[in-house]
């Protein structure tokens, strides 16, 4: 605290009085009250210092950088290239960032949708005056989080340009080309407006059960995803509406991916691609021909989805007063690859924690080594001691008050201190946490051993049986081992493997 100046503690005590007054409804003359002409409130010794942080330029300002801003909400900056012959913008997509993209998940990864590379695709032809995706291929997922560089090359003597979309998901990884395509020098074509709304003799069709089917076959949507809310069939295919919820914000996209993303869910009502049931099979935006759009901004749209191909399909979208907004005139889509695209998250952009079996050496393995309770521990050599589960708060506080009891002792003394629990963690393959309590000791534990280094052991067993190869699994020396049908295993890093089979 301040030392107070002379007074200080008088002044303080006098203006604390006068506030309390004035809060509870008394009308009080500030000017006759304070000290003297010019004092000013508050009289401390931090009077006229400021402690709160002042705005500086940010370390990422890509002004500073001679970069220019995008002017798109998914992409951070853009780059013309210094010979004139193409354009470069660089993004990063995190779900923080943009939280609405963390409610496309297909088969339990967040994955881009290929609505937004085509938006992406859109702005940067934009920037280098080209107006018509002729074509966009998407050759493999894009799994987010992920840095994404569009790079827009130079025109061909035909005026077409080509357009690429690269990603990463870590500074480690090398580049991977997610899509490829072209633009047309061609103007697009503004096609007749949707201006009689549903068609004459349109089906209307129950869209209450398409996001449960739709889930069910590994295509998870968020709120801001499930923005299909009435459809209807056709002789010619189907037409559905759809909307954006309020919170959505449009600004800045020239056609909102979830938005486009969601008339797609459409087809997920079957009678337009092969599949009769359209929820059979979970598919995804693979190539995308002649796409056009005509207006910007709309959280509402009308659409007209229209068979051409066994599993390719036109697009017209408009705005609720029918004027165009897009056109597509081929969509091809595929069935998702589970394995395939659970492969492709970058095998070494994250590490996990799996249990890896380890050889036992039984000529090494030391006497038998009885588990018994806290207070039946010997005094000399090694003791293995029963942590068991019980309530949360009461079996840390024991784990607790056994690692001080024990570290205590003597430390040059030549003993360890093995705790054993039973269901505590998640080993192999169907192993159930039975010991929460117990789990939550690990933890703990865990703490004081990287404290006390080779003197505390954790174990976890699954049967009684398997604690006669408890000598055999110390001699390992590990930290913290899982006995499962008496073999040990320890934890280890490693790189993530798929989990779904293609």
């Amino acid at each position: 605290a301040p030392t107070l100046r002379p007074g200080q503690a008088e002044a303080e005590t006098f203006l604390r009085a006068v506030a309390d007054l004035y809060v509870r409804g008394v009308v009080v003359d500030w000017a006759g009250s304070l000290p003297g002409p010019g004092t000013h409130l508050p009289t401390y010794a931090f009077q006229h210092e400021r402690y709160w942080v002042l705005p500086r330029p940010a370390a990422g300002d890509l002004t500073a950088a001679g970069i220019a801003g995008a002017d798109h909400p998914l992409l951070g900056a853009a780059v013309p290239l210094a010979d004139g012959t193409g354009h470069l913008f660089t993004a990063r997509l995190t779900p923080t960032a943009h939280p609405w993209l963390a409610e496309h998940v297909v088969h339990d990864q967040i994955v881009l949708p290929g609505t937004a590379l085509v938006e992406l695709a859109l702005r940067a032809g934009a920037e280098a005056g080209a107006t018509r995706l002729d074509e966009l291929t998407i050759e493999t997922p894009l799994i987010l989080p992920a840095t994404l560089q569009v790079v827009v090359g130079p025109a061909d003597p035909d005026g077409s340009r080509p357009v690429r979309v690269y990603g990463r998901q870590s500074d480690a990884q090398d580049w991977t080309r997610h899509a490829e395509g072209l633009f047309s020098a061609t103007p697009a074509s503004h096609p007749a407006p949707l201006t009689v709304w549903p068609p004459a003799g349109a089906e209307p069709l129950d869209v209450a059960d398409l996001y449960p089917e739709l889930n069910a076959v590994g295509l998870a949507y968020g709120p801001v995803f499930q923005s299909l809310h009435a459809a209807w069939r056709t002789p010619e295919g189907l037409c559905v509406e759809v909307a954006l919820p309020g919170n959505a914000d449009t600004a800045g996209f020239g056609l909102h991916p979830a938005l486009l993303d969601s008339a797609l869910h459409g087809l997920g009502l079957g009678g337009v691609l092969d599949d009769a049931t359209g929820t059979a099979t979970a598919r995804l935006p693979f190539s995308w021909a002649g796409v056009s759009l005509h207006a910007a901004g709309a959280d509402r749209l009308r659409v007209r989805l229209t068979a051409v191909g066994p599993d390719t399909v036109a697009l017209l979208a408009a705005d609720p007063t029918g004027a165009p907004v897009a056109s597509v005139d081929a969509l091809t889509l595929r069935p998702v690859d589970a394995g395939r695209l659970r492969s492709s998250v970058a095998a070494d952009a994250l590490f996990g924690v799996t249990w890896t079996p380890l050889p036992l050496d039984e000529a090494a393995a030391g006497p038998a080594l009885p588990v018994r309770d806290w207070s039946e521990r010997e005094a000399d050599g090694t003791v293995a001691v029963w942590l068991h589960d019980g309530e949360l708060h009461e079996t840390t506080h024991r784990a607790l008050r056994y690692l001080q009891e024990y570290l205590a002792e003597d430390p040059a003394a030549d003993r360890r201190l093995v705790l054993v629990t039973t269901g505590a963690v998640v080993c192999l393959p169907g192993d159930r946490i039975t010991a929460p309590a117990a789990a939550a000791a690990w933890g703990l534990v865990r703490s004081a051993q990287s404290e006390h280094p080779d003197r505390i052991v954790l174990v976890d067993i699954d049967h009684p049986d398997s604690l006669a190869a408890l000598p055999a699994a110390l001699a390992l020396d590990e930290p913290q081992l899982a006995l499962r049908a008496s073999l040990p295993h320890a934890p280890r890093l490693s790189r993530p493997t798929p989990v779904l089979s293609p």
